[in-house]
């Protein structure tokens, strides 16, 4: 038995999206990305890009900001 087993490796997060018939897009720390009506971000350090796609999709103006 010893040396005759398998290690269980996650699949990696793109794959398992996919499999549920998703997509997944691996945004950068900083940036915020926008599908249509949705926006998404990965943490904290891309709030400014999230907040700035929000907007946009609200229809504000760079000078109403």
């Amino acid at each position: 038995m010893a040396g005759n087993f398998e290690i269980f490796q996650p699949l990696p997060k793109s794959a398992r999206v996919a499999a549920a018939g998703s997509a997944y897009h691996d945004a950068g720390p900083k940036e915020a990305y926008v599908d249509g009506k949705m926006v998404s971000h990965k943490g904290w350090t891309a709030l400014a890009s999230f907040m700035r796609e929000c907007l946009k999709l609200l229809g504000a103006e760079s000078r109403d900001i």
